[in-house]
């Protein structure tokens, strides 16, 4: 996002909320009362949930108040084809959710005067910024969702998976438009979605529905989680970073990054100080970032390795240990210590690449 799109976020009350997959006129109406900026509407796709009929798109787009944005997705990716659609169901928004190429952006615009573009980003790795720096300039907004347009039935939205936010964290700084963040999100993890990627608006489907229809707890649960994350009580701060010396950065990387799966979030020179900043991230984007400092004085070697002075060093906490603890050893991890059940969770003890101990732990979940 550019300088302006962050600032107006940063002080603004909370990111925008767009509810998508509305099913009728009833659900439009709940989503409003509810405080969201915009409502999706889906038309045909070859996947997915809360398709409806254009007349209904229609119904609705017609009764949406003022300032309600109403989004039309649209899996059409012909300018002839989509304005034509458009002229059917006349939403304010026009959400294409397969790629759409440059020339049928260009020939798009003046045939739906007025009428918003918001290209589907569907973030699967770092290739994804590419196409996003390709769309920005012709459209008027960017949507970062979880699909698969490249599978045998297409996925265009609506899996409720959650993707890489760091590199939906990278792909905002890359554009100079707004972002909207999709993709599994709920009132359990939304607030930690707006810290990493700062987005300008919030899509939702599955997040706020029971049995297919909007859930009116769940959607208020939701709403009230985005308004708590925008204003912290008191004082706000959040560990940032932890260093980690090393020997070598590559040796680092193809351990943390080839092995146990991080992140890599940045690697960038800086040649006056004759280093480079290296940081990577655990999977899914939570918990803190490792700096990887490479050592530059022999007092800093002295460090490598064991930091701490014998102790385990780092914490990494897993939704799946056995997952996890078999993964790392067949990709030769060594653990020092072996899984056991504690009362907090279970746990075992591995050594990195520089020798540093760390605790891998599945927590049990506290007692209410």
């Amino acid at each position: 996002m550019g300088v302006a799109v962050q600032g107006e976020l940063l002080t603004a009350a909370a990111p925008r909320v767009k509810v998508c997959c509305i099913s009728s006129a009833a659900e439009a109406r709940a989503a409003v009362s509810a405080g969201a900026s915009a409502l999706g509407l889906v038309s045909s796709m070859p996947s997915g949930p809360g398709v409806i009929e254009e007349g209904l798109i229609a119904e609705i787009a017609a009764w949406a108040p003022p300032p309600i944005a109403t989004f039309l997705l649209t899996s059409l990716d012909r300018a002839d084809a989509i304005a034509a659609q458009h002229a059917r169901c006349r939403t304010s928004v026009l959400q294409l959710v397969d790629r759409v190429e440059p020339a049928e952006l260009r020939r798009l615009r003046p045939m739906v005067p007025g009428v918003k573009l918001v290209q589907v980003i569907h973030v699967r790795d770092h290739d994804s910024i590419g196409e996003a720096r390709e769309a920005a300039p012709l459209v008027d907004a960017i949507l970062l969702d979880s699909g698969n347009p490249a599978a045998a039935v297409k996925e265009l939205g609506g899996t409720g998976r959650v993707h890489d936010w760091q590199v939906s964290a990278k792909l905002c700084a890359a554009v100079d438009k707004p972002v909207f963040l999709a993709g599994g999100l709920h009132a359990g993890n939304v607030a930690q979605a707006i810290a990493i990627v700062r987005p300008y608006g919030l899509d939702l489907c599955s997040g706020v529905r029971s049995a297919g229809a909007l859930d009116p707890a769940k959607l208020a649960a939701f709403m009230a989680a985005v308004r708590g994350s925008a204003a912290p009580q008191g004082p706000s701060q959040q560990l940032g970073l932890v260093s980690i010396v090393v020997r070598d950065y590559e040796e680092a990387l193809a351990f943390y990054v080839g092995i146990l799966g991080f992140t890599l979030v940045e690697d960038s020179p800086v040649p006056e100080q004759q280093k480079r900043w290296v940081v990577v991230a655990p999977p899914g984007g939570r918990g803190t970032n490792l700096l990887i400092a490479r050592a530059s004085t022999p007092e800093q070697a002295t460090r490598i390795g064991n930091q701490t002075g014998g102790r385990v060093f780092l914490f990494l906490y897993t939704d799946d240990f056995a997952r996890d603890y078999e993964a790392y050893r067949a990709k030769g991890v060594e653990f020092v210590r072996p899984p056991r059940d504690e009362p907090y969770g279970t746990v075992a003890v591995f050594r990195d690449v520089s020798g540093n101990l760390w605790d891998l732990v599945e927590r049990k979940p506290r007692a209410p």
